[in-house]
């Protein structure tokens, strides 16, 4: 029996009200960086001249914190929730009032997070997903620890799904080295890709900050010697590379570890309760009977080693939560036990019937590479100098192996119950959704596939959607009608 009376409004902690206040301060330096550097540059450029504002700046920091504070108290003062006749009931806002009820059979998952700071103060933060919009999640930033785990228990056992009185058995701890190992065999073009994008990102920000402080010759000095000394800037991109791959890694091995450490899962008849993570502590649980469809993913390591990553879609608003279900270090046994958990059974391996794409699946891949060549070349050459165009004679090659890639591991098989569509370029992508589970078909061609007579097949559920391309048409109207008639005759609840 809970101590806490969800029945009358209840607050956030009080000593979590820092959580209120420090987003919104963030925020606000968030926009103003820009002109932060720009001053700090002047100052140095000309002390004599800027230092006069330096009182003026402060006042404005002061004043925004002090605004921040007062905003924060304000929210904490006006943010309350209950339970009443079957719904869950927030009430927020300082000058805009909302009220917002939510059915508890609605309710999909409650998360409960902790990161670093939240776990020196005490505090905790709670998040509900439903199966509608994002405007219908719940976040509560700070709760202490009992009353959260005290709320989400009386959340999950009014959702219609109540938990049998048995304990949780653990059906998998991933050890730190299991973990490690993991992270070293990830896709790290994935994080090299990532890295690039945030320099990219940088570099567009250092030229806007050395225009505004008047030194636009020296980025142009820079891009002139780019720009020249080819051999010397080869060597140098090829120094970047490195240097860039080893980020990388480093990059996937630390997101890895520090978003899985400490990996358990427990299961119940209907649930499993999953904690994971090690500066941002999660625990949450996934209902068999709302997990829409789920995704394999491994590659040539993580293959010699025996590894896979598993991700469920749960039919939930927040995109976060939807990259929080996934599941890295598992084995093959510890897949079929996870099927069982889904399913009900276990998915025959090796996979049988898989029907490839027509081959003008390759004709458009070759065009999409064509199209992302010509962006790049357009963005990089200006910025970096026609001495990227050399970067070309690496680029096109390892596109068409991608390319390649991609071809080789599409597919689809078609079964009683479920469907299978693989995927993947360096990973290889094996999705797995049962008929009843998918929401609507949309069968579709543009001019060039009606020429070619192909179309594809997009399978919506209530988490997501996968694309079946370049299918003979006539084959596509077949799979189409079964599958339609699949969802309708059969009677079962997608969730």
């Amino acid at each position: 029996m809970s101590d806490f009376n969800f029945e009358t409004p209840s607050k956030q902690a009080l000593k979590g009200i820092l959580f209120l206040v420090f987003p919104s301060v963030a925020k606000s330096f968030k926009t103003a960086y820009l002109p932060l550097v720009f001053y700090i540059f002047q100052v140095f450029r000309n002390p004599d001249q800027y230092r006069q504002y330096l009182t003026y700046i402060v006042i404005g920091v002061i004043a925004l914190i002090i605004f921040s504070v007062v905003r924060g108290f304000l929210s904490y003062q006006n943010f309350s929730f209950y339970i009443s006749k079957g719904s869950f009931i927030l009430k927020q806002g300082i000058l805009k009032k909302q009220r917002l009820e939510i059915s508890l059979s609605k309710i999909q998952n409650v998360h409960i997070a902790q990161n670093f700071l939240q776990r020196l103060v005490g505090v905790v933060e709670v998040q509900i997903d439903t199966a509608g919009d994002k405007t219908t999640e719940v976040v509560i930033k700070s709760l202490t620890i009992e009353k959260a785990h005290a709320l989400k228990e009386v959340l999950v056992m009014n959702t219609g799904l109540e938990k049998e009185e048995q304990p949780n058995e653990t059906i998998l701890h991933i050890s730190f080295s299991e973990l490690f190992l993991a992270g070293l065999t990830q896709n790290h073009f994935n994080s090299f890709y990532i890295l690039s994008a945030i320099i990219f990102g940088l570099l567009i920000d250092f030229r806007d900050v050395m225009e505004m402080i008047g030194y636009a010759g020296f980025v142009t000095d820079m891009t002139e010697k780019a720009a020249s000394g080819t051999y010397f800037t080869l060597v140098i991109y090829a120094v970047l590379f490195l240097v860039a791959i080893g980020s990388s890694v480093l990059f996937s091995l630390g997101k890895v570890v520090l978003q899985n450490y400490g990996l358990r899962i427990k299961h119940t008849t209907t649930d499993l309760e999953i904690e994971k993570g090690l500066l941002n502590r999660l625990s949450y649980s996934l209902k068999s009977s709302r997990i829409q469809s789920v995704a394999y993913r491994t590659n040539v390591l993580k293959q010699k080693f025996g590894m896979y990553s598993l991700r469920f879609y749960q039919a939930m608003s927040a995109a976060n939560s939807k990259k929080n279900i996934e599941i890295e270090g598992i084995n093959q046994h510890n897949l079929k036990i996870f099927e069982h958990f889904v399913f009900g059974y276990t998915i025959a391996n090796p996979i049988e019937n898989r029907i490839k794409p027509n081959s003008y699946f390759k004709r458009q891949l070759f065009i999409r590479m064509l199209y992302l060549l010509m962006l790049i070349n357009v963005i990089a050459i200006p910025l970096l100098g026609f001495t990227f165009g050399f970067i070309n004679l690496i680029l096109v090659p390892w596109l068409v192996f991608l390319n390649y890639l991609r071809y080789k591991k599409s597919y689809y098989s078609y079964q009683e119950a479920y469907l299978i569509l693989g995927a993947g370029r360096i990973d290889t992508v094996t999705n797995i959704v049962e008929h009843h589970k998918i929401q609507s078909l949309k069968l579709e061609q543009n001019f060039f596939e009606k020429k070619r007579a192909v179309a594809r097949i997009t399978l919506y559920t209530a988490s997501n959607f996968m694309t079946i391309p370049a299918m003979p048409y006539a084959e596509a109207i077949e799979l189409y009608d079964t599958l339609l008639y699949n969802v309708e005759s059969k009677g079962l609840d997608w969730i």
